[in-house]
C-alpha cells in the first residue's frame, strides 16, 4: 500500500508533501483545521495537533507534553482574541500563546466532560458542545444550556451565527435558534424552536 500524502492546491495543481521525507503530522487523518490570523494553520486530529507556519511543523501532543491531557482531541478554533481553543474528551483547553488553561467539571458549569464541538462566535464567545447539552463563556461568565431556556438536554452536532447575530444550533433532535434580538441587559437568550 502506498503511503497516504498531504495535498495543497496552489498555482491552479495539485500538490503533496512527501510524508518519507517530512515526519510533520501526527497522523494522516485530519478532523478539523484553523487558518490562524497570525497566517499559522493548525490541523488537529484525534492524537494531536501538527502547525505549519509556511515554513516548517510543529507538532503538539499531549504524550510529548506539549498539550494539556485532554485525552482524544475532537475539535479547534481560534477567538477573536487569538486564543486557540481545544475540545476533548476529558475538558476544553485554551492558549493564549504562552500557556493552557484546562477548563471541565472542576471549574465550570459542565457537568460532562466529553466535549465534541468547540465554536468561537463573532459576538458571543465561545460554545463548547458536550454530549448532554451545551455551554458558553463569553466575558469570562459560564452558562449552561439551561441558561438559555434550552427545552431538553441534546448532542450538538453544529453551530453556526448568522448576519444578525444569532446562533444556529444543529442538534440530534433538530435545529435551534438562539436570537441575540431578545438578548436582555442580563445577557440571556431565548431560543426559537423551528417548524
Amino acid at each position: 500500500n502506498p503511503l497516504p500524502k498531504f495535498y495543497f492546491y496552489e498555482n491552479q495543481s495539485w500538490n503533496n508533501f512527501d510524508i518519507t521525507l517530512n515526519d510533520f503530522l501526527v497522523k494522516n487523518s485530519m478532523y478539523s483545521m484553523v487558518h490562524r490570523s497570525n497566517n499559522e494553520l493548525w490541523f488537529q486530529n484525534l492524537s494531536g495537533i501538527s502547525i505549519y507556519d509556511g515554513i516548517s511543523w510543529k507538532t503538539l501532543q499531549s504524550s510529548a507534553g506539549t498539550l494539556p491531557s485532554i485525552s482524544i482531541l475532537n475539535y479547534i478554533t481560534e477567538d477573536n482574541d487569538k486564543n486557540m481553543w481545544i475540545a476533548g474528551t476529558n475538558g476544553i483547553a485554551k492558549f493564549n500563546g504562552t500557556t493552557w488553561t484546562v477548563y471541565n467539571q472542576t471549574n465550570t458549569p459542565m457537568v460532562d466532560d466529553n466535549c465534541n464541538l468547540i465554536y468561537s462566535s463573532k459576538t458571543t464567545g465561545i460554545w463548547v458542545s458536550t454530549t448532554s447539552g451545551f455551554y458558553n463563556f463569553h466575558n469570562n461568565v459560564w452558562k449552561s444550556y439551561k441558561d438559555f431556556n434550552f427545552p431538553f438536554e441534546a448532542q450538538i452536532y453544529s453551530f453556526d451565527e448568522d448576519s444578525k447575530g444569532n446562533l444556529w444550533v444543529g442538534t440530534r433532535m433538530g435545529i435551534f435558534v438562539l436570537d441575540r434580538s431578545t438578548v436582555a441587559s442580563d445577557d440571556q437568550v431565548q431560543t426559537k424552536e423551528l417548524e
